[in-house]
């Protein structure tokens, strides 16, 4: 009997599994064809847009605009910009939906926030900026 009301109290305690990341698959799905604009701590650091096939468009909130394209690995979403010329993401972070817009999780255990936004007015995104 006490056995039963260990299983019983742990289980009204809530779930004991950890959110999981979105997958690859399930990134691919939510961000598509929209836009977030990212916060730091509060602070607005960017805008960015994603296109099909994993290609995105970074519009800093510093005016630079970056073409590059995401991919899974390991459990996280990894940020790969032509401008860095190396192939090597600038960053990586566990992703996670949270209402209408993204939470991740940045190593440095910062928080993220991207919100959805209208797609911006990327035709000034052109020429040395995106590494052409």
């Amino acid at each position: 009997m006490l056995g039963f009301r260990a299983v019983l109290l742990a289980l009204c305690a809530g779930p004991v599994w950890a959110e999981a990341p979105m997958t690859g698959g399930e990134f691919e799905a939510f961000v598509t064809g929209k836009a977030f604009s990212y916060a730091r701590n509060g602070v607005l650091f960017g805008t960015e847009a994603y296109r099909a096939g994993g290609q995105v468009l970074w519009l800093g909130a510093d005016g630079v605009c970056l073409a590059g394209e995401w991919v899974a690995k390991a459990g996280e979403i990894c940020f790969i910009y032509e401008a860095d010329g190396t192939g090597v993401p600038r960053v990586c972070a566990p992703i996670y939906r949270q209402g209408g817009g993204l939470r991740a999780a940045e190593h440095s255990g910062a928080e993220v926030i991207g919100l959805t936004v209208a797609v911006p007015d990327l035709s000034a995104c052109t020429g040395p900026k995106l590494g052409a």
